[in-house]
């Protein structure tokens, strides 16, 4: 008989086999914010950080929907009172763009577990990240979010979909 904490290891392990991820060893290479951009396709789908932030950092997944590609991200960062903050959002890309604005949100008000409810979840709007890569392995995001600040990180690829070959195709 499987008990609960089985079934929640197998689900996991499940949920791994969909993406089996390969770590990039160029990551500590950086970014060159100088580099000509390159178009933005679904091989920029992976984790992404600042090296210079260890402890932070995005999940972005770019996919075909029916409504043409989309960019949907998670970004993982702290404000100023040392609190963990996650910022989520989505957006569609114009087919050929080398850059994406991807508006964010704040969640707030749910419980967690049995006490969920989907219409106690409040979105704060938070502001703008906005993506470019200058490689298969580097990029930058420039951010303007309330209350946080803005600015620009230089991003390297921690991982990526292992079946997705990226190609160089700036222009």
């Amino acid at each position: 008989m499987i008990n609960s904490d089985h079934k929640l290891f197998a689900l996991i392990l499940a949920s791994l086999s969909v993406f089996i991820w390969s770590v990039d060893t160029r990551a500590a290479e950086g970014a060159d914010s100088t580099a000509i951009a390159r178009k933005i396709d679904s091989t920029d789908s992976g984790i992404w950080f600042d090296p210079s932030r260890d402890g932070e950092g995005f999940t972005l997944v770019i996919s075909e929907t029916t409504a043409g590609p989309t960019a949907v991200v998670s970004y993982y960062t702290y404000d100023d009172q040392k609190q963990s903050v996650f910022l989520v959002g989505s957006e569609s890309i114009s087919t050929g763009a080398t850059s994406v604005s991807i508006p964010v949100v704040i969640t707030s008000g749910a419980n967690f577990g049995d006490g969920f409810t989907p219409a106690d979840v409040i979105r704060t709007p938070a502001g703008t990240l906005t993506f470019r890569f200058t490689s298969c392995n580097a990029g930058t995001v420039d951010y303007d979010l309330n209350p946080l600040g803005n600015g620009r990180l230089s991003i390297v690829r921690l991982a990526g979909v292992e079946s997705l070959d990226c190609i160089d195709n700036s222009q």
